[in-house]
């Protein structure tokens, strides 16, 4: 099986701000990506979290059988596409 391997980067930083993860494909790893940024909107810290400057990269893939990673560089997704504008101080009695 292989699996393709991911990271987040900073684009401001111009540079990964995770660890590798894996995925089967694109679009799971999407979906996750897509989760983390809501969750961090929902939170409220949008602005403490440069979700905005964050993008998703394909940075290899990794066979299980062979053990060997074949790089690559694609990008995949920017963070600023599923940023959810939330209104603060809503349902805090303000």
């Amino acid at each position: 099986m292989k699996l393709v391997l991911y990271v987040t980067k900073d684009s401001l930083a111009n540079e990964a701000v995770s660890g590798i993860s894996m995925y089967k494909n694109d679009a799971l790893a999407k979906r996750n990506f897509k989760n983390a940024i809501e969750q961090i909107c929902l939170a409220g810290n949008p602005d403490k979290v440069p979700v905005r400057d964050l993008q998703l990269h394909k940075v290899g893939e990794f066979d299980t059988e062979t053990l060997k990673i074949t790089p690559c560089e694609e990008h995949v997704a920017n963070a600023a596409e599923f940023v959810i504008d939330t209104p603060k101080n809503e349902n805090k009695g303000e």
